[in-house]
């Protein structure tokens, strides 16, 4: 049957006449009884009803048979059928497989800016504990230094002021021992003078070398303190190199991390257009992959260590 029977017949399946209307249909009264017009013209259009509904009722009754006929033998689909129907499910197929590449690049995406966030931070971690420990070492070895620099000068001018009065008291005892021998000397016999002034020569000059021996053991101990200073001067010049090269090796990482980040978004943009159609919407098998083709960072410790010992 064609659509527009179909239509005609849907448009027709509503009667113009319910039951109530027929049981409470009332007529004019005339002088000898009902109004035969109307009685005729209401019987014409319940006439007109009851052979439009057996109409509708053949017509659904052969429709019903056909259909429970192709139910019971369904014929083969024609190729263009076959061909709709793959082109359907090829692109449902590229839909999912879409839908699938989409979800990985944007997971892809998010672990990449959670490594990149999670390397930003451990670097700038490892940086500010390295310029505090760098700071407090070299503070450390300033206070040291300063200390010891002027405990060495206290001891120095200690010393020499301890020298320098043993010597001066040497001289004077010796001297005033001189004077009593050279006073007994002229007190006593000619020889005995000659004898004490030779002693009294002696004496002097062991007192001299007294004094020059005091006096050159002062020297080798201001020289050794001198000594002493200057290798802690040139240590602490060490310790600054040390953090200079502990600087110039985080700029090196804080280089690297930035070669890491740009790297890492050349490599999604590069693989971000290309679409696998066997590709499982749920299966996570292709984050290993890209994770294991991103360029390893140099270990910033193992590099620390290198140029530190150079």
């Amino acid at each position: 049957m064609a659509g527009g029977d179909v239509r005609r017949l849907a448009v027709s399946s509503s009667p113009k006449l319910t039951p109530d209307e027929i049981a409470s249909r009332s007529f004019a009264k005339a002088v000898r009884g009902v109004s035969e017009p109307e009685v005729r013209s209401f019987l014409s259009r319940v006439a007109e009803e009851v052979a439009a509904i057996s109409e509708r009722e053949d017509s659904l009754r052969s429709r019903i048979e056909s259909l429970e006929e192709q139910l019971r033998s369904p014929k083969a689909p024609t190729d263009q059928e076959l061909l709709t129907a793959l082109g359907e499910e090829t692109a449902r197929v590229l839909r999912s497989a879409q839908s699938a590449a989409e979800d990985i690049r944007t997971r892809s995406e998010e672990r990449a800016a959670a490594i990149l966030k999670d390397a930003e931070e451990q670097s700038k971690s490892m940086r500010d504990a390295a310029e505090e420990d760098a700071a407090t070492q070299v503070n450390t070895a300033n206070e040291i230094s300063t200390a010891q620099i002027a405990a060495a000068e206290e001891t120095s001018a200690e010393i020499q002021s301890g020298a320098t009065a043993a010597a001066t008291s040497t001289l004077e005892t010796a001297e005033r021992d001189a004077a009593e021998v050279r006073e007994r000397a002229r007190i006593e016999s000619e020889s005995e003078i000659e004898q004490a002034r030779q002693t009294g020569r002696e004496m002097l000059a062991e007192a001299k070398a007294v004094r020059e021996r005091v006096l050159a053991d002062l020297a080798r101990r201001r020289e050794l303190l001198t000594s002493q200073i200057e290798e802690l001067r040139i240590g602490r010049d060490r310790l600054l190199g040390a953090y200079r090269v502990v600087k110039q090796t985080l700029s090196d990482a804080t280089s690297a991390l930035g070669q890491v980040d740009s790297r890492g978004a050349s490599a999604l943009a590069t693989s971000a257009p290309f679409v696998d159609l066997g590709i499982d919407g749920d299966s996570d098998e292709e984050l290993p992959q890209f994770t294991e083709a991103a360029p390893e960072t140099p270990s910033l410790e193992a590099s620390s260590v290198d140029k530190t010992s150079t």
